[in-house]
């Protein structure tokens, strides 16, 4: 990262908690991310104050407000939704569910991102002691190319300073929070155990195994016979269930 970099992310985060106007925030922190990462466009979601895992009032910058309004009317067809299940802030390229060639083809794709030749999207998924609070997505086209790890790392810095803004937001508001997932339930109801819960927030909070194991200090061998246990544990066949079940105890 140089220096210049190093600056304009540090002057990103200082308006993260010191813009007192909200949308004031949010479009400022569109208009430095463009600079940092640069793209077609952005925009920026925030969570439904009355249904879960929905989202309402976008921001844009370089896209159109039919395109967002499109996508939120259409957003249950998005195969990446289920990530706003995770008790905590996630950045992931979209291609790291579904190949691009095949998300091309869909009718979600060609009505919300085709006629604006978006072909790449970086998506930061925003939560805060468990609770979903909003995402952003990054776009970009042919030509500009697909997301870097490096920018991708640029989002993760700015995640948790989002989710705190965004949360002590909502609690000023007098907005109920949804129901974060309680290590309580998961020992007790689930017969997890301390070892496993670990191993399953820091899944749930990440897309990259290697990471984790680094992160746990674990082998993959033993990241992944936690894995199996938590699998079986939960009575899931995979990591996609894992996530549905654990929105399911969410709503609890």
């Amino acid at each position: 990262m140089n220096q210049n970099n190093l600056v304009l992310l540090n002057d990103i985060i200082l308006k993260i908690h010191t813009t007192e106007d909200f949308e004031s925030m949010r479009m400022g922190l569109l208009s430095g991310l463009s600079i940092l990462i640069p793209g077609t466009g952005a925009s920026f979601y925030l969570a439904s104050k009355t249904e879960q895992y929905k989202l309402t009032s976008p921001v844009n910058l370089g896209v159109s407000d039919e395109c967002t309004a499109t996508y939120i009317e259409f957003q249950d067809y998005d195969r990446t939704t289920w990530t706003y299940a995770t008790p905590y802030s996630k950045v992931f390229d979209d291609s790291d569910f579904i190949q691009n060639e095949a998300n091309h083809q869909t009718e979600f794709y060609r009505r919300i991102y085709g006629p604006y030749g978006i072909l790449y999207q970086a998506t930061l998924t925003i939560c805060h002691n468990g609770v979903f609070l909003g995402v952003i997505s990054l776009f970009r086209n042919q030509q500009e190319g697909p997301f870097l790890h490096n920018e991708i790392f640029l989002l993760e810095l700015i995640s948790a300073h989002l989710g705190v803004r965004l949360f002590h937001g909502r609690q000023s508001a007098g907005v109920r929070q949804d129901n974060p997932l309680k290590l309580e339930v998961l020992m007790n109801q689930y017969h997890l155990t301390l070892r496993e819960t670990e191993v399953l927030y820091a899944m749930l909070g990440s897309a990259v195994k290697g990471d984790l194991c680094s992160q746990l200090c674990i082998s993959p061998n033993t990241f992944k016979k936690h894995m199996v246990n938590i699998y079986k544990k939960f009575q899931v066949n995979g990591r996609i269930e894992l996530y549905q079940k654990i929105n399911q105890i969410q709503k609890g």
